[in-house]
This record gives structure tokens, C-alpha cells and sequence, in this order.
């Protein structure tokens, strides 16, 4: 392996300008503080050493799931037993019964996971998005702050909405974003681990993989334990199924070509109000879930008889959830609790708490400060070219088995109703309420008595309440965004085009 890295060149730049920033950041943030901290501003050695869980771990193993929904877990309640690997995972770990994302697509939350700041804050969307672009260069991630500290680093993903060209690849020593199935990341990520292991320095690696993404194509034997053999609507669930109907002269992409072909004749073919067509989808993407449970639990099996789990710190989340007609839509285009609220387990050294379940709500923005008060490893201040972060660390919470009186934070949610437009679609979740603003349509939720948030409730007073709360914050990260800035704006390549549209992301032109 290589010797530790120094900052990179890229940062220092930004570090020679970097106090201005800091002064007018914390200007700018200290008259809007959120309900439960001052925010924009570090919270420096803040209790660090009081849970004595500072520096509980070397390394980190943080695996993204993405689009996998929190009850298709079993850990979390399903009864299909489609996550055995998965559910002995969550024994050895921390499980946390009230993680939040921030918005239904990839890259937005996984940046948020990388940055802790809100989709609005940090800027970046999905490629298929109008002005997509990279991450500002005035935003440092949880890799780049690592690779600083001396941490190897690796990161693995899915490609898609992955991709380096957003800002991922940043902070990473090795970096690999081809569009493969999770048995094809997962053999180049392990030998990674392995020599960063062998190298004796502390390593980062992130895994993340589109497997249980649709479109649902599932291996044969995985379909014949979760999928009824009696459905005979129009869905075809294998791409030897979609080719032959194309052959036949059945094909209802004529103009698409590849992958996007496939993925539209898919999905042309779905009634998307029909029962029995959305209780099929369903079955499908929980065979795929559980070949996904499979392959990872053969991956972690092997670091745990390498030894390497005995010093390392291993997450498992998702950016968000799957919907199948819960609030009428399929796919992930909305910010309802089967999207919104996400699996979230962290497995200690030594499995320190295991067993323990967290039900607060943390939020993926929390991730950052959290890890690195795990790590011992010191955000870089606001003054020598560090992000504000808006995130608030959980680590007391682990000896405590919640957070013992601390006020509930509230959770922001942030989603375009179209790729053309601004951030529209806003949720504010607090306690068991959602304030729910779908472009200009508000309703008002409470899940301890309706959990499948169905019943708009007539309080006008909450309502006025949790408005001007979501108003309030909602003005502090635009105008934070503002302040850090926008990366340079990305031209889809053809190798883009493919990967986004093989995900469903993209049609051809006129198409839609």
C-alpha cells in the first residue's frame, strides 16, 4: 500500500481562503438555529470521551443497500425470512428503529450520508436532473476527511447515480463505479480489504450496490421461494421473457435501444393500479432481496473469519426504500414512510451493545459526525477549510440505549416532483407527526394512529406550527447552500447514458 496521504493538492486552495468562509458561515447560521442545536458550528470535544466509545474502532466498512426497503428485513419485522444473513448481522449490531433519509433518490442521499448536509445544502441531484452537477469543491465528504487522517480508502459502487463525475470518487485512493451486480463489486472490494488490512494502516471502504434496484429480475430458484406461480397478468420478470416478446414483434419500446429497451418493456407492461400486478412486483423484489442477502452474507462471513470485523466498524443502510402502490406510484418518486424510513445497523468491535436497539430518530445526516467520533477522527474546522455540518453524533445514545431526554429531532425531507424541478416536495417529520407539502399540497399525518400515513387530520394549529419549523430550517439550508456554493455542472457520456438508463432513470428524448 501506498504511505499515508497528505491533504490533497485540491484542498489547500480552499484552506488558504477558507476563514472568510468560515466567519460568514457561522454569521449566516447563527440566527437560524435548528430546534434541538446551534448549528454550522463544530461541536469540538462536546462530551467525545464521555460514553467512552471514542475511537472504538480502526477501520470502517460502510454498506449501502441501495433501494432496500426497511421491511424486507426480518430484523425489522418481515415474516418472508428473505434476510437470514442480514438478520444475524443485526444481532451482532446496533439497530436503529427510527433512521431517516432525506429524499427518495441516490445521489442526493447518499451525499447527504457523505456530507451532513440536506440535499438543498449541498446541492447535488440525480445525473438525470436538470443542471446536475459535481459537488462544490468547498464541501469536504467523510472520505476526504479519512484519507487526511491517514485512513486508506476505497470506494465500490453501482455507477448510475453513484458516480464519480458527482463528487463520490473525491477522498478515495481507489475508486470503481462500473455498473455491476453486487457479486461483481464485492470481488473487487474484498481483496481491497485485504491488503488494506495487511498494510496495517487504518482503511475505509464503501460498498454500495443497485442489486435489489428495479427493474425485479431475480434468479430462478430465488423466484420459486417467494413469487406465486398462479400470476398470469402482463408482466414479463426475466430478460429471455422481454427478448422473446420483442422478437415477437411485441415490443412496446420501439425506439429505445440496449437497456433501456429492457428496463421499458418492463415496465410498460405494469398495471400500476392493479393489485395483483403490484403484490407480483413485490414478490419479485423480495427474491431479489434475498439473493442480495445471500451474496452479502457470504462477503461478511469471509472478513469475519479473516478477523477482520475485531477492529473494524461495519455500517449497513440504504439511500431509501421501494414503493408498490402504498400511495398510488411504484418505484421511488415519493417521500412516504416505505421510502423515507430506512434500515439502519451498526456492528462494533467486539459487537460492543450488540442487541442494542436505538428507537430515537437519527437521520442520515447524523452518519458523518457519529462515525468520526467512533473513529477518534477530528472534523477539519470551519477556519482551516472544514464543511459546516448540521448532522448532531448518537455515539452517547449506545450506552444509554437511546438518548435519555434529549428533544426529538425533527427530520427534513427534500424531492422534486419532476426532473425539471426545484426541490418541491417537502416533508417535516417530528415525532410521530409529518407535515407533508407535495408543490403546494399540505396534510398533516400522525403515525401513532395511522402508520401507513393514509388520513389527512384537520389541526390547523400543528399544521401552522410545523410550517413555519420546515419554512425556517428550509431557509437556512438554501441560504447555506448558497454560501458554499455549486460544483461545475456534468454532460451525461454515453457510458453515462446507459448505466442511468438500464436504471430506469432515463427515456429517449420525447418519450416522456
Amino acid at each position: 500500500m501506498d504511505a499515508a496521504p497528505t491533504p490533497s493538492d485540491r484542498s489547500r486552495p480552499r484552506r488558504a481562503a477558507a476563514t472568510g468562509l468560515a466567519l460568514a458561515l457561522v454569521g449566516l447560521l447563527s440566527g437560524c438555529p435548528e430546534p434541538d442545536r446551534p448549528v454550522g458550528v463544530p461541536d469540538g470535544d462536546r462530551d467525545r470521551a464521555a460514553s467512552g466509545d471514542v475511537g472504538i474502532g480502526k477501520n470502517l466498512l460502510f454498506i449501502s443497500i441501495d433501494t432496500l426497503r426497511r421491511d424486507a428485513i426480518g430484523a425489522y419485522g418481515s415474516s418472508r425470512g428473505a434476510t437470514p444473513a442480514i438478520d444475524v448481522f443485526a444481532e451482532s449490531s446496533v439497530v436503529f428503529d427510527g433512521a431517516w433519509t432525506h429524499t427518495p433518490k441516490t445521489a442526493p442521499a447518499h451525499m447527504s450520508m457523505f456530507t451532513s448536509l440536506p440535499p438543498s445544502a449541498h446541492g447535488v441531484g440525480n445525473l438525470n436532473t436538470t443542471g446536475a452537477g459535481r459537488l462544490s469543491d468547498s464541501i469536504r465528504t467523510l472520505p476526504e476527511v479519512l484519507q487526511d487522517a491517514g485512513f486508506a480508502t476505497g470506494g465500490f459502487t453501482g455507477g448510475g447515480n453513484a458516480k464519480g463525475s458527482l463528487g463520490f470518487d473525491r477522498g478515495f485512493d481507489a475508486f470503481d463505479d462500473t455498473g455491476e451486480p453486487l457479486y461483481e463489486k464485492v470481488r473487487r472490494a474484498e481483496p481491497w480489504i485485504m491488503e488494506a488490512e495487511a498494510s496495517g494502516r487504518p482503511w475505509f471502504c464503501f460498498l454500495h450496490t443497485y442489486h435489489v434496484h428495479d427493474p425485479y429480475f431475480p434468479p430462478p430458484k430465488y423466484m420459486e421461494r417467494f413469487v406465486s406461480g398462479d400470476y398470469d397478468g402482463p408482466i414479463l420478470a426475466t430478460k429471455k421473457a422481454i427478448r422473446d416478446a420483442i422478437e415477437a414483434g411485441d415490443d412496446l419500446a420501439p425506439d429505445m435501444q440496449g437497456h433501456a429497451k429492457i428496463t421499458w418493456n418492463y415496465w410498460f407492461r405494469v398495471r400500476e393500479k392493479n393489485p395483483v400486478d403490484l403484490a407480483y412486483l413485490h414478490d419479485l423484489y423480495t427474491a431479489g432481496v434475498a439473493h442480495m442477502d445471500f451474496i452479502l452474507g457470504a462477503f461478511l462471513k469471509r472478513l469475519m473469519d479473516a478477523g477482520i470485523a475485531e477492529d473494524t466498524i461495519i455500517v449497513l443502510t440504504t439511500d431509501h426504500g421501494e414503493e408498490f402502490g402504498e400511495h398510488g406510484q411504484v418505484r421511488h418518486e415519493q417521500l412516504w414512510a416505505e421510502l423515507a424510513h430506512v434500515p439502519l445497523m451498526v456492528m462494533l468491535p467486539g459487537k460492543k451493545y450488540a442487541g442494542t436497539r436505538i428507537a430515537e430518530p437519527v437521520r442520515h445526516l447524523d452518519l458523518l459526525p457519529s462515525l468520526l467520533e467512533l473513529l477518534d477522527v477530528e472534523d477539519v474546522p470551519l477556519d482551516q477549510g472544514g464543511t459546516p455540518r448540521l448532522g448532531r453524533s448518537w455515539v452517547e445514545w449506545l450506552a444509554a440505549g437511546g438518548a435519555q431526554g434529549e428533544p426529538v429531532r425533527s427530520v427534513i425531507g427534500e424531492h422534486r416532483s419532476g426532473r425539471d424541478r426545484p426541490l418541491d416536495v417537502l416533508t417535516i417529520r417530528e415525532g410521530s407527526l409529518l407535515l407533508y407539502d407535495d408543490a403546494g399540497r399540505v396534510d398533516l399525518f400522525d403515525r401513532a394512529t395511522d402508520p401507513l400515513e393514509l388520513v389527512p387530520l384537520d389541526r390547523p394549529d400543528e399544521v401552522a406550527r410545523l410550517r413555519d419549523l420546515l419554512d425556517r430550517q428550509r431557509e437556512q439550508f438554501v441560504a447555506l447552500g448558497a454560501t458554499l456554493g455549486r460544483g461545475g455542472a456534468i454532460e451525461l457520456d454515453a457510458a453515462q447514458r446507459e448505466q442511468l438508463e438500464a436504471l430506469g432513470y432515463l427515456l429517449d428524448e420525447g418519450d416522456e
